[in-house]
């Protein structure tokens, strides 16, 4: 902004100088055609205020494009800072996503345990119906041999004592 302010200083400067060294403008000496063709003569303090009114003109305009600026940036910086808050809540949540997968699998793998558990003891649930199974019949071989064996020593004694 000093900037422009100088260089608008300076065309005022060099205007107002320009202006004092001229005359009036006169049919042979025109200082601005555009103005004579208009049928109007300036003098140089119309000049020198026309100039400094485009100065505070352009100085206005400097101040709202400044005031715009400084808008724009706090509303870069208000988008930064939400920025920085969603990356944060999206690291959080990838992490407490990473978790929830992590006890899933965990929950997966131990269900697969308790199933895999479960299987095992009804497999041998089911060998232990049939080692039962067996046993009893082995059982019942055993009393049927023990009743056979027990009816041959009684007819051998029947025998021994029909003998003597």
């Amino acid at each position: 902004m000093k900037q422009r302010t100088r260089t608008a200083l300076v065309i005022i400067t060099f205007v107002a100088a320009a202006g004092c060294r001229t005359a009036q403008p006169t049919s042979g000496n025109l200082a601005h055609p555009e103005v004579v063709s208009q049928g109007v003569s300036t003098t140089p303090l119309e000049e020198y205020r026309r100039v400094f009114s485009a100065l505070q003109e352009q100085e206005r305009e400097n101040r709202n494009l400044q005031e715009r600026v400084r808008r724009f940036r706090d509303e870069i910086n208000d988008l930064y800072a939400r920025l920085a808050q969603e990356q944060k809540l999206r690291r959080e949540a990838q992490l407490a996503l990473s978790a929830a997968e992590a006890e899933v699998e965990a929950a997966t793998t131990a269900q697969q345990t308790i199933d895999n558990l479960r299987s095992a003891l009804d497999g041998k649930k089911t060998e232990l119906a049939a080692v039962k199974a067996e046993l009893k019949t082995r059982r019942e071989e055993l009393m049927k041999i023990i009743l056979g064996q027990q009816e041959w020593n009684k007819y051998i004694l029947d025998k021994l004592k029909l003998q003597q």
